[in-house]
């Protein structure tokens, strides 16, 4: 436990007293909407169930999947990271989310937290909404000493572009620019980029509040089996194969992919090789991409896996990885594929451009980079012809998965997020470090409320000779 500096208020120094003298665990509790296949479903249990237990106290709180998505619940069981569910927390709007943030709020009151960690918009809306009225919902309120119960909030991506309209896309940023200044002590993005977003472009918080964390990603070596997908899909070994994995969503735009693979694959398949697409995932969408499928002619050529719990050891079987998206956070898809030394196609989107290295050339189409090759987003010829490209020189793809698996392990370990995550929480916890904070969910409300305390009223002079 770092030193606490000497301060001048007496009730903050018993307070950092206090902190310094105790054991130092401090109770966390996560909120998210619902656990599906994807990285912030990865990112949560793995913070719920790993961090230190002799330093930290966590909970998971969760709510219910949409119909169609995979529920990842039992994952979190297993990883030891059991949630509370509450089946009014859903992505859809509705009444059942005031039902849901009364239910988040009792939790509060029993969990008793230092911090709530949000995940995503639903969660981090109600979460956050719920601690300062946490905070305040104790006798001490009456003296003007509120609990301090401190928000963090990950921007797993963001909804401000490819999600909806440019009326609700404004609603939806002008109630996150509101709760990162009122309702949030610490804002963490995942990528660089994602940074630049949330700071400078969209203004949602200032740049100092916003730390950048990286994911984890870690595949199970004794897993891998080369040759099972190929095997049991029927796909030749010297097939070029093309794959995804990912929730099957708007967001995600695979009609853009399917459209560029029914496009090069003829061109790729002249010389006796066959080009094959295989999209391992589930999601409200399914139904629609196999119906689009079958109109490109292409469903013969396309493997629709379905929900996988061995989907990050199937990249053994691709030879590189496409991602179409129309915004990203951090694509865990894509750095699986680099832990397996597989090149990457995706739109230049979100997160993207942190993945991708160094640029090394660009046509009028595409760029390529280090680890792979971008395009622009919604581009259907361009990201064909990249498809083609990659599918046509073996050299190529080597080159750009060469330096991947390196740069994966280096910059996406869990214990670098483990220990970046376990630092942030203590120093926004810290009541030194917490008191002054000109941004929390407490401070707003405490320096109003300060502003009629007695030691703030004006004092009545008496004249002595009255």
């Amino acid at each position: 436990m770092p030193k606490i500096p000497a301060v001048s208020d007496p009730i903050r120094d018993q307070m950092a007293e206090e902190f310094a003298d105790s054991s130092g665990q401090l109770c966390v509790v996560h909120i998210i909407d619902r656990l599906v296949i994807g990285g912030p479903t990865n990112y949560a249990i793995s913070l719920a169930a790993d961090l230190d237990p002799t330093k930290f106290h966590t909970h998971l709180i969760v709510g219910m999947p949409s119909h169609g998505e995979s529920d990842r619940t039992d994952d979190a069981v297993q990883a030891g990271a059991a949630p509370l569910v509450i089946t009014d927390l859903r992505r859809e709007v509705g009444l059942h989310d005031l039902r849901a943030f009364i239910k988040i709020l009792r939790a509060l009151l029993r969990l008793k937290p230092d911090v709530v960690h949000t995940h995503k918009s639903k969660a981090g809306t109600l979460g956050r909404l719920a601690v300062p009225l946490y905070n305040w919902l104790t006798p001490s309120a009456l003296l003007f000493r509120p609990r301090r119960c401190k928000t963090v909030h990950t921007f797993h991506g963001h909804i401000f572009e490819g999600y909806f309209g440019s009326l609700k896309t404004r609603i939806f940023l002008e109630i996150e620019r509101l709760l990162g200044r009122f309702c949030t002590d610490r804002i963490i993005t995942i990528s660089l980029e994602q940074q630049k977003d949330i700071a400078d472009k969209y203004r949602v918080a200032k740049g100092e509040k916003v730390a950048v964390i990286p994911l984890a990603v870690e595949i199970n070596e004794q897993a891998i089996r080369p040759g099972a997908l190929r095997s049991e899909f029927g796909i030749s070994p010297t097939d070029i194969v093309i794959g995804i994995v990912g929730r099957l969503c708007e967001i995600k735009n695979f009609p853009l992919l399917l459209r560029a693979f029914a496009k090069a694959r003829p061109l790729v398949s002249r010389d006796g090789r066959a080009l094959r697409l295989v999209i391992v995932g589930d999601g409200h969408l399914r139904n629609e991409l196999e119906a689009l499928a079958r109109e490109l002619s292409v469903e013969e050529h396309v493997a629709f896996t379905g929900f996988r719990e061995d989907a990050a050891v199937l990249y053994c079987d691709f030879d590189f990885v496409a991602l179409s998206s129309l915004n990203e956070g951090t694509p865990i898809t894509l750095i699986e594929a680099m832990l397996h030394n597989l090149p990457l196609l995706a739109t230049y989107v979100g997160g993207v451009p942190d993945l991708i290295g160094l640029p090394l050339y660009k046509t009028s189409s595409y760029d390529v980079w280090e680890h792979g090759i971008t395009t622009r987003s919604n581009d259907v010829d361009a990201f064909s012809e990249a498809i083609r490209l990659l599918a046509e020189d073996s050299n190529l793809r080597a080159r750009l998965g060469k330096t991947s698996r390196n740069f994966a392990i280096r910059c996406f370990s869990k214990e670098k997020l483990l220990t970046e995550t376990m630092n942030l929480y203590r120093k926004v916890a810290s009541p030194v470090n917490g008191a002054e904070s000109r941004y929390g969910s407490s401070h707003w409300i405490r320096k109003i409320s300060s502003d009629f305390s007695p030691k703030n009223q004006p004092q009545r002079r008496v004249d002595p000779s009255s």
